[in-house]
């Protein structure tokens, strides 16, 4: 509800604040005038005509009689008494009003002829006189700005729950926890000491709040409203509103107050407790300088300059060859698909991308492999595939890390307590804590500021962490990027109660929708699930997601959850879920849930989700978009993405998934049909690989040469060639691109692929010309990797790529009469681990638009699935075996060879030998595999060849 134009005109136009000289006088005046009306009236009234009651009883006569001209004084003198009496009642209580910081008193009936508001004025000038010197020194004092108000520089703040504030009577308001208002005055995260926070209230029949009766209420002085306005000016609300004008306030909105307020229902926020140390902390981990930025793991918006500036260094480096270097050049600059602080939830995607393919059979990886090859001598369109997007903004390496880093929270010693303010920055990764937590620091964290901060330095290796380790902080999500370039992380979880997100309405769904794929997906939750609400697009396919239509179905799942989590609770002793959860001995399985509501329910249920998601011993966290007044961590989004909450101390350029990035999400995730096995041949795939290599597909081996380049394992080049090893990543890359296109590529298809955000052509054409250096002469003196016809390519004479010759033996033993074995074997011994896994963040985008990253998995396993059944038809079963094994080195996960795997074993071993086999099988698909876990046709065999097996190991 807004305030209507009558209420505006209660805030009076006031000049400057009255001095302290012209309120004493005022004060004396309006003293005076109390004494002389309540005091001196009567007793003139009395003393010139007497008592204001007749000396007898009136008869009824005098109604009829003729009215005199001393009958008609007699009325005029008994109104004036009662003029006189009303007016003393409204002084009486105005004053109880005052002297209880009621705010406005209750409106007295007949008020409104003026003695009410006379009496107002009168009492709150006589306060003057009565109150303490503090009022007037505050209002005094307004001119010049408290320390309070004093900006400085920190990324993460010393934040804890807002606390009483004892001797001044100021009561905490928020049991479920603190609101949070946009950033008034400073960005949020530039607040020192304690500020106080006052929510603006729903009207009260017709009394509305404004600003003049906050101030009069909490700072003792209407005139003081200036010094709030200023303090809110310009600042976005949780409603997405801006506060513009001091006659306008709405309803739900939360203001800063000055310093010096007092009184109930406001929420102080201490943000003094060794903050400037903190803030010497924060810079300590997430400072980088600029010259790293572009190596940091970390990605922003802006087009990524580390190979730029890396060939602009080696540019200015002296030698025979510096007449090749380019100077740094001005890529272009390309918005990430992601978000800007995506790096960690791309990663988390491609993860969860790849386990998806990992258990997929061949003849599905064939299915949805692409027709055609994309023109590799064209220069590319340089529009972001979304497979490739995932690759250029994926950081798996600091993902992983900060899995390990989280999961080292082992609860040998007593569990970590929720943290109240997370930051990640390109050299760790910074846990502020409302307390200094009960236990002790944890192997590879170090405590700062008496305990309530702990610091994860990037160099920590957390070699304690086993898979089994279980997370601490499942509901940990990226809120955005600050402006010195880290990371604000969140734990939802740990919010008691609601978390709103209000203002913009798209960017609040966008971040809403980010934070159930992230907190659905990202590595250090163990078991999630996501309930959206009301909104229309399905995410299902990337796992733990589902969507209802109906706020009362989540509830309803959710009472359910509430129920057995707190009856796990109650049977481990645990104070909470979270504590439960991190007990070494579990008994049960502890579900995170995060419920996602397009809108602000109604109010029940918003009081029943708000209970759901306060109780300690409830896994529960729940996310509404649209500003929510009883939520207990409150954003607000404004129409530059900006994501502010003053209370929580955040103000980041906000993470958003976008609809068009969600969009090609679902249609990326979407459930593959899986074609049965026996529609896919091996000599089929056979021929159409050979077909593909551009060199000699006869010869039956690969051919020995001093120059390798090999991908079926972990990326090799090798060359008796030095490299510098901040080169070598770069270089590898050009030449592994280069071996899977063996007919050549332009130059400009090189700059499309190796770097997809553009890049200088004295740039690509440097490095180029130095992985030709590195690569170096054939026996007959010319370059291994040269310039020819207008298209870079490989000496495929001298040059070995594995790949190249796996697709050559497996052509000549597939397409054979009968097959030959022998080839296909030769072909597997090619195989060295799995391919495309361990890449270097932010390179090989370019695989996203090829079909070798699915061409050679399918491959392997087809192969190893033929040569196995034909070793096994033969009765050699050590054949068999280490064909399979082959195989499951390139696709640990490939439930298609497991299940070749447990037949070979039930046939030549024994239930013990199927026992291993099995054991060893779901361990690699929960490791490797899908999500899910393994399909239904791989369990069926499981209960076929070991009858409860599956009982035994639930």
């Amino acid at each position: 509800m807004v305030a209507t134009d009558r209420h505006r005109l209660r805030l009076p136009v006031a000049a400057d604040v009255p001095s302290r000289r012209a309120q004493i006088v005022g004060g004396i005046a309006a003293l005076v005038g109390l004494l002389v009306i309540v005091v001196g009236l009567p007793f003139g009234l009395l003393a010139a005509f007497g008592a204001p009651w007749p000396d007898s009883m009136p008869s009824g006569s005098l109604l009829s009689a003729e009215i005199s001209a001393g009958t008609l004084f007699s009325i005029l003198t008994a109104a004036v008494w009662l003029a006189w009496a009303h007016f003393v009642l409204c002084v009486a209580v105005e004053v109880w009003t005052e002297r209880r910081a009621r705010g406005l008193a209750p409106r007295i009936p007949g008020g409104a002829i003026g003695t009410q508001a006379l009496a107002r004025r009168l009492v709150a000038a006589v306060m003057v006189l009565t109150g303490s010197a503090a009022t007037v020194s505050a209002a005094s004092a307004a001119a010049r700005p408290s320390a309070d108000q004093q900006p400085h520089s920190s990324s993460v703040q010393s934040w804890s729950p807002p606390a009483a504030a004892g001797a001044e009577g100021t009561k905490d308001s928020t049991a479920s926890g603190a609101s949070s208002p946009a950033a008034p005055d400073q960005v949020a995260g530039q607040r020192k000491g304690r500020v106080t926070y006052y929510d603006v209230k729903p009207p009260h029949g017709r009394n509305y709040d404004t600003l003049w009766d906050i101030a009069e209420r909490y700072l003792g002085d209407g005139l003081r409203y200036k010094e709030i306005y200023r303090l809110n000016k310009d600042q976005t609300q949780p409603d997405g509103q801006v506060m513009t004008r001091a006659d306008l306030i709405h309803p739900g909105w939360v203001i800063q107050l000055p310093s010096d307020a007092k009184g109930p229902e406001l929420k102080i926020v201490d943000y003094g407790r060794g903050e400037d140390d903190m803030a010497a902390v924060t810079r300590e981990v997430t400072a980088r300088p600029a010259a790293a930025q572009s190596e940091a793991g970390l990605h922003s918006d802006v087009a990524p300059q580390s190979d730029v500036e890396m060939d602009s260094a080696a540019a200015g480096r002296s030698g025979d060859d510096a007449d090749t270097r380019a100077t740094e050049p001005q890529t272009p600059s390309w918005a990430p698909v992601f978000g800007v602080a995506g790096g960690l939830l791309a990663a988390s995607l491609l993860m969860r991308l790849r386990r998806r393919s990992a258990s997929m059979s061949a003849a599905a990886l064939w299915a949805g492999r692409a027709d055609t090859e994309p023109d590799t001598h064209g220069a590319g369109s340089g529009v972001p595939m979304p497979v490739m997007a995932l690759r250029e903004e994926a950081d798996e390496e600091t993902a992983l890390w900060v899995d390990r880093a989280l999961r080292a929270w082992n609860p040998v010693n007593g569990t970590v307590p929720a943290p109240a303010r997370c930051t990640l920055g390109t050299d760790g990764l910074v846990m502020a804590f409302a307390a200094a937590p009960e236990t002790a620091v944890r192997e590879g964290w170090t405590a700062r500021q008496d305990g309530r901060v702990w610091v994860a330095d990037r160099s920590a290796a957390f070699g304690w962490t086993a898979p089994s380790a279980p997370s601490p902080v499942p509901g940990l999500v990226a809120l955005g990027r600050r402006d010195d370039g880290s990371l604000a992380m969140f734990d939802l979880e740990g919010v008691p109660g609601l978390v709103s997100i209000g203002g913009e309405p798209v960017s609040a769904r966008a971040v809403a929708l980010n934070m159930a794929v992230d907190v659905a997906i990202h590595p250090w939750a163990d078991l999630t699930r996501v309930t959206l609400v009301g909104f229309a697009d399905d995410l299902s396919a990337l796992g733990h997601i589902r969507h209802v239509d109906d706020v009362e179905r989540a509830i309803e799942s959710l009472d359910n959850v509430a129920s057995f989590q707190r009856s796990g609770c109650r049977r481990a002793d645990a104070t909470s879920a979270r504590t439960a959860r991190m007990l070494p001995q579990r008994e049960q399985e502890w579900t995170f849930e995060l419920v996602v509501c397009s809108a602000v329910p109604d109010p029940g249920a918003v009081k029943r989700l708000t209970d759901l998601a306060a109780d300690t011993q409830v896994g529960v966290a729940v996310v509404v978009v649209g500003d929510c007044p009883d939520a207990a961590a409150r954003f607000a989004m404004s129409a530059q993405n900006r994501m502010t909450s003053g209370v929580l101390g955040i103000d980041v350029e906000a993470q958003l998934l976008t609809t068009s990035a969600y969009r090609s999400l679902a249609g990326l995730f979407a459930e593959p049909k899986d074609p049965a096995a026996s529609q896919l041949r091996l000599d089929e795939v056979a021929r159409v690989l050979a077909a593909e290599v551009e060199a000699d597909v006869d010869r039956a081996d690969v051919v020995t040469t001093q120059i390798n380049i090999n991908v079926l394992g972990p990326i090799e080049v090798q060359t008796d060639g030095e490299v510098e090893e901040g080169r070598r990543e770069l270089l590898t890359e050009i030449l592994v691109f280069a071996a899977l296109h063996p007919g050549g590529v332009h130059p400009d298809r090189f700059g499309a692929a190796i770097w997809p955000r553009g890049v200088d052509p004295s740039t690509r054409d440097a490095a180029l010309a130095e992985a030709k250096r590195w690569l170096g002469n054939g026996p007959d003196h010319e370059a291994l990797f040269a310039l020819r016809d207008g298209a870079w390519a490989l000496d495929t004479d001298h040059v070995s790529v594995d790949w190249d010759g796996f697709r050559a033996a497996l052509n000549r033993g597939a397409t054979q009469p009968g097959g030959d074995t022998r080839l296909l074997q030769s072909a597997l011994d090619l195989v060295r681990g799995p391919a495309w896994t361990g890449l270097p963040g932010r390179r090989y985008a370019w695989l996203a638009q090829e079909s070798v990253e699915t061409d050679m998995p399918l491959a392997v396993v087809l192969t190893a699935r033929v040569v196995a059944e034909s070793c096994a038809q033969g009765d050699d079963a050590v054949g068999a075996r280490d064909a399979l094994l082959r195989g499951l080195a390139m696709a640990p996960a490939s439930e298609e060879l497991w299940r070749a795997a447990l037949r070979l074993a039930s046939r030549f071993g024994g239930p013990n030998d199927t026992r291993t086999v099995a054991d060893q099988m779901y361990a690699a698909i929960a490791e490797h595999g899908s999500p899910g876990g393994a399909a239904p046709q791989t369990d069926a065999l499981v209960d076929e060849l070991l009858p409860g097996y599956r009982s035994f190991a639930a």
